[in-house]
């Protein structure tokens, strides 16, 4: 079993290729990389925490460079989540964690500050085969931050559950996980797990896998 993985958090201890606080241009090289180490593997899992959105009808992620200001053209180096299932398409099996669905990071741009312009739409179009992708909340829906200095509720359930199941097969486990984050935040927030075609039959620790 040869797992790669990426992780784009500075919350979590999830064991991999760990990058933070990424340009445009570091984000792109990085996925550029995670591609060429994903051919030929079993597995491949990309983790990102951070601003996420739906901005006129495009799903992107935001660097740290984003542009932010007003301006009536497109936002200035968005990365465009496409780019996330592209680099794992390589691989065998294919795993994305959305920390991300948040709300319209342009409140006070004209024409920007709708409120329908939030989280991620086009995951119903994703046609990729053995593929689980999981997002911290629901489709335009935001997701919570956490307290100051701590993980998010998805991230801290995410680690937990990974800690205390390395061999539960992962659509079972990150199950486990949104029934913890919608307890913790008192039902505010739902996690939603979808896989496209039969989906990865795998665990953590790759080997002696259980239900």
């Amino acid at each position: 079993m040869r797992w790669k993985g990426l992780c784009t958090s500075p919350a979590t201890r999830l064991q991999g290729n760990r990058k933070q606080d990424l340009s445009y241009a570091e984000f792109h090289a990085s996925l550029d990389d995670f591609q060429a180490e994903a051919q030929g593997a079993d597995d491949a899992i990309v983790f990102y925490a951070g601003h996420g959105m739906n901005l006129a009808g495009r799903d992107i992620l935001a660097p740290a460079d984003m542009g932010d200001g007003c301006e009536s053209g497109p936002t200035r180096r968005a990365i465009e989540l496409e780019a996330i299932f592209k680099a794992i398409r390589p691989a065998r099996h294919k795993i994305v964690l959305l920390d991300a669905c948040r709300n319209n990071p342009f409140p006070r741009c004209p024409g920007r500050g709708s409120g329908d312009e939030v989280g991620f739409r086009g995951l119903s179009r994703i046609h990729d085969t053995g593929l689980l992708i999981v997002s911290s909340t629901q489709i335009e829906a935001k997701a919570t931050d956490g307290l100051a200095g701590s993980g998010s509720p998805f991230a801290n359930a995410l680690v937990t559950r990974l800690s205390q199941y390395p061999r539960m097969d992962l659509v079972l486990l990150l199950r486990k996980v949104a029934q913890d984050v919608e307890r913790a935040t008192d039902g505010q927030q739902r996690t939603e797990v979808k896989l496209v075609g039969a989906g990865p039959e795998t665990c953590l620790s790759g080997v002696n896998c259980s239900q």
